[in-house]
């Protein structure tokens, strides 16, 4: 028995001992956890003050980048500013097809009303003169089909090209149409033919008197005269036909250039379709949409 208790206390010794060395080997295990701690919280702070420098209104838990840099930004600003003309040309999508040996036909989801009201403000003439352009025939005759303030809501935006060779040959005259244009040199003037029963818009001569081969007739026109003398006729065109638009009311117009009468270009806004040849566009307009949209779209 008094061996036993000998060996008691080498025992607790021993544990003692083994207590002590365990905490003294844990102590820089914590000291570094709370270092490697410590780092994490700065580093985190740097973080956020960071995202903050950039985007003040940032919330600590969201995630954000960095706005681009001002050169960047400007770029982009323009990239924008240049696409919008593009925009424009797009949103007036056209479709060109043969409708016959002589006729070449242009169609558009946009209606006659948006049209019109694109011509007066400047918007579809050289959009208009480009599709003008590129008919296969070297002389025509432009043909709408007819048009009442109703039915251009409802009519999809439509003409035709007719082949015109008797127009190639022919040189441009402004003699019967001298008074009307009196005074007139740039630009084109609005005006009522002589039986008073069509409204005409045809291009001002130049100032120096010249009659230049380009106004002889529309494809002429088209692709020979300065762009400052054909935005301005369209411009007119548009304009002119609101006006006739709302004034004829239910009577109908149509819109054409003939020209074997007169042989200086003229866009007639007439009361019947006494020069047209494309006989689907003869038909009166009826007063029931759903005809009229059939009308539209032949």
């Amino acid at each position: 028995m008094a061996r036993s208790e000998e060996r008691e206390p080498i025992t607790e010794e021993a544990g003692t001992k083994r207590t002590s060395i365990a905490r003294d080997g844990a102590a820089p295990c914590m000291a570094l956890t709370a270092l490697l701690l410590g780092v994490a919280v700065v580093g985190s702070v740097a973080l956020a003050l960071a995202i903050a420098a950039f985007d003040p209104e940032v919330r600590p838990n969201a995630t954000a980048l960095p706005p681009p840099p001002p050169r960047a930004a400007a770029a982009s600003a323009e990239a924008h500013r240049s696409l919008r003309p593009r925009a424009a040309a797009e949103a007036w999508a056209f479709r060109g097809e043969a409708a016959g040996g002589e006729v070449w036909r242009v169609r558009s989801d946009r209606t006659w009303a948006e049209a019109v009201e694109a011509l007066a403000n400047g918007s579809l003439g050289a959009l208009l003169g480009e599709q003008l352009r590129r008919s296969p025939h070297a002389a025509f005759y432009w043909e709408t089909p007819p048009l009442t303030l109703a039915a251009a809501a409802a009519t999809p935006f439509q003409f035709v090209t007719v082949r015109a060779p008797d127009l190639l040959a022919r040189a441009p005259t402004l003699a019967p149409f001298a008074a009307a244009l009196a005074g007139c040199t740039a630009g084109a003037r609005a005006f009522a033919n002589l039986r008073g029963d069509a409204l005409l818009v045809a291009p001002c001569p130049p100032a120096d008197g010249r009659e230049p081969a380009s106004h002889a007739h529309l494809a002429a026109f088209v692709r020979s005269a300065p762009v400052e003398a054909q935005l301005p006729l369209w411009r007119e065109v548009g304009r002119a036909l609101q006006r006739e638009l709302r004034a004829r009311g239910d009577a109908p117009t149509w819109v054409s250039t003939e020209g074997t009468g007169v042989s200086w270009l003229h866009v007639r806004l007439d009361s019947s379709p006494k020069y047209f040849h494309h006989l689907p566009y003869r038909r009166p307009v009826s007063r029931r949409l759903g005809i009229n949209r059939r009308v539209g779209n032949v």
